[in-house]
């Protein structure tokens, strides 16, 4: 977990850059975004980080590209927002049914992502089989139970199954490393912990395989 972490920040560290050649940025915007990378590469793999999918958004009629993290949280919003309809409330039989047109585009999302997770998982398969297990908990899960999902004769309920475990994953991973990145920043930064703060920062270190610099080029690595 530590190891992804730090590639993903150091990963997005070398395109501030590129994103803000002015030199100026929205900090915040910034932690969201690699908070949500690195969400995905613990869930599914780094590799698929900074991926797109296309994800249609109902209100505005539009169709537009948007990193997978950014398409799982607002697919998890729209759905969330469906079951709270008072139709489904007082009529639960009706929610596998697409009758309006908002549960119609949350239907293509919902196809859209369990596309992408089919091909993830051929290639973590294929990856397994000759040996290379990824270390994000999706490569992790496959390789300890097998391809689970070939086993569910129905292939609707496969995809359901499937989209529902890796659901529970990227959950999994939002509390994992938000635990982790939080403790890790409270550590080393608050003088209440000084007395562990240099055996943290050592440790931070060894997982650090490159230098680091701060703005006037003094090598920022303790």
């Amino acid at each position: 977990m530590s190891d992804t972490i730090f590639e993903v920040i150091h990963h997005r560290l070398l395109e501030w850059p590129s994103l803000y050649p002015e030199g100026e940025l929205d900090l915040v915007a910034e932690l969201v975004q690699i908070q949500g990378q690195i969400v995905v590469s613990a869930s599914i793999g780094s590799s698929h980080a900074d991926q797109e999918l296309p994800y249609h958004d109902h209100a505005t009629g539009k169709t537009d590209q948007r990193r997978v993290g950014n398409f799982i949280n607002a697919l998890t919003g729209q759905g969330i927002l469906r079951d709270g309809q008072l139709l489904n409330i007082f009529f639960p039989e009706l929610l596998k049914f697409c009758l309006t047109p908002s549960d119609r585009a949350y239907h293509q999302n919902v196809q859209t992502l369990i596309t992408f997770l089919r091909k993830i998982k051929e290639e973590k398969l294929a990856e397994i089989k000759s040996g290379k297990v990824g270390i994000d908990l999706f490569s992790i899960m496959l390789d300890e139970g097998g391809d689970v999902y070939s086993l569910i004769k129905d292939e609707q309920l496969a995809d359901q199954t499937m989209f529902d475990d890796i659901c529970f994953i990227y959950l999994a991973a939002v509390s994992t490393t938000q635990v982790t990145v939080n403790n890790l920043m409270k550590y080393v930064h608050m003088d209440e912990y000084k007395p562990v703060r240099e055996k943290l920062q050592t440790e931070v270190d060894t997982f650090l395989a490159f230098k680091a610099w701060d703005a006037q080029g003094n090598e920022a690595n303790h």
